[in-house]
C-alpha cells in the first residue's frame, strides 16, 4: 500500500491517522479512572503525529487537554515531544481547572518550567499561580486579578507549594491582596463549589478531603450561591454551568455521587453551618 501511494501523501495519511490516535485517547470517557495510555501516546508520536494539532471542536491543543485530564505523565510526554504552551488559549484554562491536590503540584512546575523558556503573554495571577512571583510582581495587576490570584493561592497551599500572599501583601505598591482573610475565605468558598460541579460533570464522587480542607482549613462558606461571590470568582465556582445552587444542593443532587461519598460530605456541609431549608434558585 505505501508503494502504491505518493510519499507526500502517505506521509501526510501517516500523521493524520498518528494526530487521530492521540485525539482519540485524549477523548475517552474513562480516562480519569484509567489514566491516558502513554505508551501508545509515544508510539503516535514516533508515527509523527501532529502534537500542536489544535481541535476543531473545542479549540483546544492536545497538552491542554491532557492537562484538563490533570494527567502528569500525558503533560510530560508532550511537553518532552515539543508541545507550546502557546497552541492555544485553552492552555490556560487549565488555571481554573486542577483538582487543589498534591498530586496535581507536578502538573503546575512542568508548566512553570514551559513558561520561563516560552514567555508567554499571560495575566499576572497566572505567573503568581506557577510559582513565577518575580514574573508576577514585574507586571501590573489588571482588574480582577487580586481575586485570580486568591483562588491561585488557595490552590497552591492545598498542593503543598509554597504560597507568599498567607504571608501578607505580594506586590509592594500595596494591592488588594494584602487582605487575604477575607480573599481567602471567597476564594475557597468559589473552589468547594467548583469541586462539587466538577464531580457532576466528570459522574464521579467529590473528593471529601479536597471538601474538608476548604470547609475546616480555608472556612470555604457551606451556604454560599455562586452569584454571591464577585464576577471572576463565579467563574472558577461556576465550571461552566449556568446553575446556580449552594454545595449541599450539588452534593444532593449528584446522581452519580456514592452513598458512602454523599453522606461524609453532607456531614462536612451541615457541621459547616450549610442551611437544610435554604430554598434553591426555583424553589
Amino acid at each position: 500500500l505505501k508503494g502504491a501511494v505518493d510519499p507526500v501523501e502517505w506521509e501526510r495519511l501517516q500523521t493524520q491517522a498518528a494526530t487521530n490516535t492521540l485525539w482519540s485517547i485524549l477523548s475517552r470517557t474513562d480516562a480519569r479512572k484509567n489514566r491516558l495510555d502513554v505508551d501508545m501516546m509515544q508510539a503516535a508520536i514516533e508515527a509523527l503525529a501532529d502534537i500542536q494539532k489544535v481541535c476543531p471542536v473545542t479549540g483546544y491543543s492536545l497538552l491542554a487537554h491532557a492537562i484538563h485530564r490533570q494527567d502528569a505523565p500525558a503533560v510530560q510526554l508532550l511537553l518532552r515531544a515539543g508541545a507550546s504552551l502557546a497552541a492555544d488559549s485553552g492552555t490556560w484554562d487549565y488555571a481554573r481547572s486542577l483538582q487543589p491536590q498534591p498530586s496535581n503540584a507536578q502538573i503546575v512546575q512542568m508548566v512553570s518550567k514551559q513558561v520561563q523558556i516560552e514567555k508567554p503573554d499571560i495575566a499576572s495571577w497566572i505567573y503568581f499561580q506557577l510559582g513565577l512571583f518575580d514574573d508576577a510582581r514585574s507586571r501590573p495587576m489588571q482588574p480582577g486579578d487580586a481575586a485570580h490570584m486568591a483562588a491561585a493561592a488557595v490552590q497552591r497551599s492545598m498542593m503543598g507549594l509554597p504560597n507568599p500572599v498567607g504571608g501578607g501583601c505580594l506586590y509592594s505598591n500595596g494591592d488588594p491582596t494584602s487582605d487575604w482573610g477575607r480573599w481567602k475565605q471567597q476564594a475557597a468558598t468559589a473552589l468547594l463549589l467548583q469541586e462539587l460541579r466538577r464531580a457532576q460533570n466528570q459522574e464521579r464522587d467529590p473528593d471529601i478531603a479536597v471538601i474538608q480542607r476548604l470547609v475546616e482549613e480555608f472556612e470555604a462558606v457551606a451556604g454560599a450561591f455562586p452569584q454571591s461571590l464577585c464576577k471572576e470568582l463565579q467563574v472558577w465556582a461556576t465550571a461552566g454551568s449556568v446553575e446556580n445552587l449552594t454545595p449541599l444542593m450539588l452534593m444532593a443532587s449528584n446522581p452519580f455521587c456514592s452513598r458512602d461519598a454523599a453522606r461524609t460530605g453532607v456531614d462536612i456541609l451541615i457541621g459547616a453551618k450549610a442551611d437544610l431549608d435554604q430554598p434553591d434558585e426555583v424553589s
